[in-house]
């Protein structure tokens, strides 16, 4: 048996296919067309798609797959033109023209979507179709049906009702990644290493899905801990005036009486970080950030890491493999169970009074002595 086949048939077992079911190739001799559509540039969007490509490269559908070897880019357009031009192989083919990007504007977003789903009807030139992000994922899963849509990271794909549920995708050509306990996990993290009273959420009034808003009050309850939520207007056109909203959220959230404070994604110009971050750290109020380590290397506490996202790509590479050969995306298993670390600031545990635990110090992924600018 061929290695491919072999991975094929560990592909099938790893994800819950049926071996005994017939499947069509996607495409018939030559490779599959695809494109990409994100949210915006994102750092862990980048991360996943590197480790998707070298989960691909690992199952031999490419040649060759980007190095991740650069923490300092947040964007999927360097990453897209390396593999037009590089990745090789006879599998797949990434359309040179096939990056697309909401660019976390709403006003863009009505007119990207209206371009794919205009070259989806005109040119039909695309076999496979990749998204990163809740917003991609929601109108490519509304709007495409005879295409196989593959979502590659949403925040909770079942609360946004991109997927019926976790076990069924709702659509024969639609499959997204659901990954469970996320948002408890990280508070209840949070949790063993100050073991606060009050915990507050800061989020953008647009995002408080995203957030898993719901779990991080349900883990608080289960904790026996208090918890409570500001949200702010966020305006992709004004950073100032962003940066305003946020800051007051914040104050908010402080005379509301918070020990400990969480944040999703947020935008913070570099003039005015040091400004927030000395809000948390002159009061000892530890910060957490759930979308890991850029925020982190900024100066945020503690956060999630990426340890797990090397299997999360090789997860998500297997659905691409099986959807090649013909299985539709929606008879593929979308649940993934993820493995977590930790990433640390130290600059801002000096700057605290706050000493690690020396325990933690060893198990961290990642321990930053600096407070770095953002990530671009």
């Amino acid at each position: 048996m061929k290695r491919r086949s072999i991975l094929g048939l560990m592909s099938a077992c790893a994800l819950g296919m049926p071996l005994t079911s017939r499947a069509v190739p996607l495409t018939e001799g030559r490779p599959a067309n695809v494109i990409l559509l994100t949210n915006g540039s994102f750092l862990r969007y980048r991360r996943i798609l590197l480790k998707t490509m070298a989960g691909l490269r690992r199952l031999g559908l490419i040649e060759w797959a980007p190095p991740d070897n650069d923490n300092r880019r947040a964007g999927t357009a360097d990453v897209w033109a390396d593999l037009a031009a590089k990745a090789g192989g006879s599998q797949l083919r990434f359309l040179p023209d096939g990056h697309y990007t909401y660019g976390f504007e709403v006003g863009r977003r009505d007119k990207v979507r209206t371009a794919i789903l205009k070259r989806l009807q005109e040119k039909n030139d695309v076999d496979l179709i990749l998204t990163l992000g809740t917003e991609p994922s929601l109108d490519m899963a509304k709007h495409v049906h005879d295409i196989p849509v593959l979502s590659l990271g949403s925040s909770d794909p079942v609360a946004f009702n991109i997927v019926r549920s976790a076990e069924d995708s709702g659509q024969d050509n639609l499959h997204a990644i659901v990954t469970q306990d996320f948002f408890s996990w990280q508070v209840r993290c949070f949790h063993s290493i100050f073991r606060f009273g009050m915990l507050g959420l800061l989020v953008g009034e647009d995002r408080i899905v995203q957030a898993g808003a719901e779990e991080v009050e349900r883990a608080c309850t289960n904790l026996g801990s208090g918890f409570t939520m500001v949200t702010y207007k966020e305006d992709s056109m004004d950073a100032e005036a962003s940066y305003q909203a946020l800051k007051k959220g914040l104050e908010d959230l402080i005379e509301q009486g918070i020990d400990a404070v969480i944040l999703p994604w947020f935008s913070c110009p570099d003039s005015h970080f040091p400004e927030f971050l000395r809000m948390l750290t002159s009061r000892g109020i530890p910060s957490f950030s759930q979308v890991g380590t850029e925020p982190v290397s900024r100066g945020i506490l503690l956060g999630v890491g990426d340890t797990n996202l090397d299997n999360y790509g090789f997860f998500e590479a297997q659905v691409i493999s099986q959807v090649l050969q013909g299985v539709k995306p929606r008879n593929i298993n979308q649940r993934f169970i993820q493995s977590n670390g930790l990433v640390i600031n130290l600059k801002t545990a000096m700057q605290m009074g706050w000493k690690p635990p020396f325990g933690l110090l060893l198990t961290v992924e990642k321990a930053y002595t600096t407070q770095s600018p953002a990530i671009v």
